[in-house]
């Protein structure tokens, strides 16, 4: 399920969020899951719908973002799930996610110009790295109802990987929680969150290898994480869950903060710098634009004056060489 959390028909970014492992097991656990783990800490607001807004302007440049949110079955435990009912596995999901968002009604990342950023939490983030590697492969395969044209545009468009506390490498927390559920009833995502599972480093290793081909024709795209602090005691968790081993690779820039696993991505104020943290990132993503949204070039005045400033610079750095080396001798 997609669902469009803030509707924007001119939007300057597209933000998609992915939620992560559900230990609880109530009826509503897949329909809500998006909105308990977006949610501010102390009320009941969706903070994507609510801050995000706000912490989008920057320098007097207010950034409009379109914010979707997927919400797929991951329950952990499938033993109270109704007989007959079929668990997922993450190279079914990302298709079929690909298929909603991109080439179906979503239309994800087709408008020229307009980033892309995908955020996700926990298991999220996984699938977020399976279904960029999806993308690429329905890409190279010749199959009529795929719209080629839909994935390329994807594939461009695509900027920033945000990561709230992912656990790349396994968790040996989430792994003796779920050693605790019977086996028959696990869900078949679950070994991705496993320490040293040959599946996850398959995914690792081919999310880096599409990053750092130097054949590719696409622009690389930034990669960002948040790494909690805190102990977590909630959940069906206790201890510190991830690891810094387990997010940092592939990271480009990381940022830790104190919380736990799940309050990483549930801010409680306005200065939250965790959200602050993916708000800058999206700018970035952007890239600099005028108060008008649009892309922002120098004028020729303007270029002078940098390439004026430049040499100014230059000079200085000169004579400050030339300086120490006459008190030298």
């Amino acid at each position: 399920m997609v669902y469009e959390l803030v509707k924007e028909p001119h939007p300057d970014v597209e933000v998609v969020l992915f939620h992560g492992l559900q230990l609880d097991q109530s009826a509503r656990t897949c329909a809500d899951a998006y909105w308990r783990t977006w949610k501010m800490r102390n009320d009941e607001d969706c903070w994507l719908e609510t801050l995000l807004p706000k912490l989008l302007l920057k320098d007097q440049v207010q950034l409009k973002a379109r914010v979707l949110s997927v919400s797929y079955e991951a329950r952990a435990d499938f033993s109270r799930v109704r007989e007959g009912k079929e668990i997922t596995d993450e190279y079914i999901l990302a298709e079929s996610l690909v298929r909603e968002l991109v080439l179906s009604t979503g239309e994800l990342g087709q408008k020229a110009g307009v980033p892309v950023v995908l955020v996700g939490h926990d298991l999220g983030g996984i699938l977020i790295k399976e279904l960029v590697m999806t993308v690429e492969k329905m890409e190279a395969l010749r199959i009529e109802d795929w719209d080629k044209k839909k994935l390329g545009m994807f594939s461009k468009n695509l900027k920033l990987v945000f990561f709230y506390a992912v656990p790349q490498s396994g968790s040996k927390v989430i792994e003796e929680t779920i050693a605790k559920i019977p086996e028959n009833s696990r869900h078949k995502m679950l070994p991705l969150m496993k320490v040293l599972n040959k599946e996850t480093a398959r995914i690792n290793q081919s999310f880096q290898q599409y990053r750092q081909c130097p054949d590719s024709h696409r622009p690389k795209f930034q990669v960002a994480a948040v790494l909690p602090a805190s102990e977590t005691s909630q959940g069906g968790y206790n201890g510190q869950v991830i690891p810094e081993a387990s997010i940092r690779p592939g990271v480009d820039s990381l940022l830790t903060v104190k919380a736990d696993h799940f309050q990483v991505c549930q801010p409680e104020a306005y200065h939250s710098s965790s959200a602050q943290f993916l708000a800058d990132k999206i700018h970035e993503a952007v890239g600099s634009k005028d108060s008008y949204g649009r892309n922002r070039t120098l004028s020729a005045s303007e270029h002078e004056k940098g390439k004026q400033q430049s040499r100014n610079e230059l000079q200085a750095q000169y004579n400050s060489t030339i300086s120490q080396a006459s008190s030298r001798q």
